[in-house]
């Protein structure tokens, strides 16, 4: 859990305690993630991948598309239609998912494939703990829900 003032008191990780994750305050002004990183997690639509892949650990390009499209409309409390959809997909595929792949989030080959698999990378502590502040202050775990408003691990 992260606390109000940064501290992260569950990181979800098999670590033995040895190391202290620093505070949300002391990553976002310290060093400890890189330039590509917060690049990576400054847009919406590549946080709420990120979520879905903490959760699932791995989705195909085509899972991930409808996830988005349906946690980005439904944040607006708008319905997304075919073409809505079509425009997540092409984003995704040529914008999102290769910017959080150079950023060392994800790995993906692709192949221009609805069913390549996208695969949440091995995260270090730092990060884990920017996603899920991040996560709860989009309203995640205030509903029992999946997704924004839902449970991220």
């Amino acid at each position: 859990m992260v606390h109000d003032d940064g501290r992260d008191t569950d990181c979800g990780n098999d670590s033995d305690g040895a190391e202290e994750v620093p505070s949300v305050f002391d990553i976002l002004v310290g060093d400890v993630i890189g330039d590509d990183v917060f690049r990576a997690v400054a847009d919406t639509r590549r946080r709420f991948a990120l979520y879905y892949l903490l959760e699932h650990r791995e989705a195909t390009v085509e899972e991930l598309t409808d996830v988005v499209t349906g946690w980005s409309f439904a944040a607006r409390a708008e319905a997304a239609g075919p073409t809505d959809r079509d425009a997540v997909a092409t984003g995704l595929t040529h914008a999102h998912l290769p910017l959080l792949r150079e950023a060392g989030l994800v790995t993906y080959e692709p192949d221009g494939d609805p069913d390549d698999v996208v695969t949440l990378a091995p995260l270090s502590d730092p990060v884990r703990t920017l996603l899920r502040w991040a996560y709860e202050r989009e309203g995640g775990g205030h509903e029992q829900r999946e997704g924004p408003g839902g449970n991220v691990e």
